[in-house]
């Protein structure tokens, strides 16, 4: 929350990666201090080049959940042909775990949202969207066993207030498949940060088997790759649910509260 932004460079820094920004050029990514503010500070390796084909809130709403979700394929090492369930297919992550999946890596997406979302899910590429509200395809779903090569769960997480899909969805997996997900339970947190330190030092993961929790690695060149995909046409869809000009603090507010309230259907861009 408060990490994406778009705008123009105004100043630049001395740091090496800084070298292929200019002063006026406009640019989009994450600011790991925060972006909600007239102007942010952001490392230079955490940003890119705006996407030439989208505006600046379009661009602003990328970063977090694009990046996020193609890192998980990336991570799950997802190809052509497979078959991918994306729980919570309508929020900011799952729009992008179904587009990436149906355009950029040729997979065939199956979204689990709620009644009223289906048609949205559908609307932006999902093979096949399941009603979490139908206990009916819901038990449907579940009978057809072991059908996906990757789980990319957007929804389970340690707070009470949200479902936790794990324990039903990982039987659909496929042998060898690999169940990824971005929050999760403390125990995995522990792992997922244990991780960043045995996996580059002894070559070992510490996470579940065929499960992996992960935290976002945001890089410049995944930030070009993601704007490839908008500039070449493969990606044209940046679904943001409102645009909030602050103006006031009320304005701020009005949209966290959206934001908790888990029900929005894509991004909210705060614009200043």
């Amino acid at each position: 929350v408060g990490y994406d932004f778009a705008g123009s460079v105004v100043s630049v820094g001395s740091d090496p990666s800084c070298r292929k920004f200019k002063v006026g050029e406009y640019v989009y990514g994450m600011a790991a201090t925060g972006s909600i503010a007239e102007y942010a500070r952001a490392q230079c390796s955490m940003i890119a080049h705006k996407p030439k084909s989208l505006d600046f809130k379009q661009a602003a709403s990328l970063p977090v959940v694009a990046l996020t979700s193609l890192e998980a394929y990336m991570k799950t090492g997802l190809k052509k042909g497979d078959n991918v369930l994306v729980i919570g297919a309508s929020g900011g992550c799952g729009i992008y775990g179904i587009t990436l999946a149906e355009k950029v890596f040729k997979a065939k997406a199956t979204g689990i949202c709620s009644t009223k979302n289906v048609d949205f899910v559908k609307s932006i590429g999902a093979s096949a969207v399941v009603d979490y509200k139908s206990e009916s395809a819901m038990k449907e779903l579940s009978k057809k066993g072991r059908q996906f090569d990757v789980i990319y769960d957007t929804v389970s997480s340690f707070d009470p207030v949200d479902p936790d899909y794990e324990p039903s969805m990982a039987q659909l997996l496929r042998e060898n498949g690999k169940y990824i997900a971005i929050n999760g339970w403390f125990s995995d947190w522990t792992r997922c940060l244990l991780s960043k330190i045995t996996v580059p030092l002894f070559a070992f993961d510490v996470n579940r088997p065929n499960y992996e929790l992960f935290l976002l690695d945001a890089t410049t060149e995944m930030l070009e790759t993601l704007a490839s995909y908008f500039d070449s046409k493969t990606l044209t869809k940046t679904p943001i649910a409102t645009v909030i000009n602050l103006d006031r603090n009320e304005s701020l507010w009005s949209g966290f509260e959206q934001m908790q309230s888990r029900r929005t259907v894509g991004k909210i861009v705060f614009e200043i």
